[in-house]
């Protein structure tokens, strides 16, 4: 009857490593439900940075078509007021008295206003009388 005795004591042991083991099972369970719960919630933070990607690049491509559309309207503006300035230009041209003209065509060639010639003689005169 001692094998009896020893039996217990050997089926005690293998309960206690059969509870030990099923212990350290349960503790990696959880610890795999931890990484899997933290798993979902990255997964679903990615999902929803993605989506918030997607949706910038849209608006992004929006505002670079409203840019566009801006700058051509722009440039379109620039042009039809550019040419609104010559015409304007044009018309105060044509309202000048022909004097006026010629004095703008004179100094827009020379670059300065012309000079009244009554003046250049009456220098050129006092010069000579002061010589003699």
């Amino acid at each position: 009857m001692s094998e009896a005795p020893d039996l217990t004591i050997e089926l005690f042991e293998l309960l206690t490593k059969i509870d030990n083991r099923l212990t350290v099972i349960e503790a990696r369970t959880d610890r795999i439900e931890n990484i899997e719960t933290a798993l979902g919630q990255l997964t679903r933070k990615v999902d929803t940075m993605k989506s918030d990607i997607i949706e910038l690049k849209t608006k992004t491509t929006d505002l670079e078509k409203n840019a566009d559309f801006i700058s051509n309207k722009y440039e379109e503006l620039r042009g039809e007021n550019s040419a609104q300035d010559n015409k304007i230009r044009q018309l105060q041209k044509d309202k000048q008295s022909p004097g006026e003209q010629k004095t703008q065509q004179s100094t827009s060639l020379s670059g300065t206003p012309p000079t009244d010639n009554r003046k250049s003689q009456k220098r050129a005169r006092h010069g000579s009388e002061a010589e003699s």
